[in-house]
């Protein structure tokens, strides 16, 4: 099989840079599962913050135990608020605003992140 240079010089940087995205994320990514996530619930871990980025009236009429309110609209605002030295674990209704949410923080230097993404895929009971 025979690749072009122009094919080879487009691949390999491709496949670094989902590597080490990969790496990057690791770490977090095994709270990605629902069952793991109700463990931090469980056995709330001071290093690891779970953070719903919906309005506050999604918020009131249920949420993730023990996650913590900081709505997309205000979350640039909150950035004080909000260490770079946990673990987040953001959430919405179905996914969009949490990748905002995952993106914005991104941008503004915060390192451990999870988009964990609709509230829809909490499966137990809501606050």
């Amino acid at each position: 099989m025979k690749f072009s240079k122009k094919l080879i010089y487009l691949v390999i940087p491709f496949l670094f840079n989902a590597c080490c995205q990969a790496e990057a994320g690791q770490e977090l990514s095994k709270f990605y599962d629902p069952i793991k996530l109700r463990e931090i619930v469980d056995k709330p871990d001071k290093a690891i913050w779970i953070i719903d980025v919906r309005t506050p009236e999604e918020y009131r009429a249920g949420h993730i135990p023990t996650s913590k309110l900081f709505p997309l609209q205000e979350l640039e605002k909150r950035f004080s608020e909000l260490p770079k030295d946990k673990k987040l674990i953001l959430y919405c209704r179905s996914g969009r605003r949490s990748s905002i949410a995952y993106n914005i923080l991104k941008k503004h230097g915060y390192k451990d992140i999870l988009d964990w993404g609709g509230i829809y895929r909490w499966t137990y009971s809501l606050e």
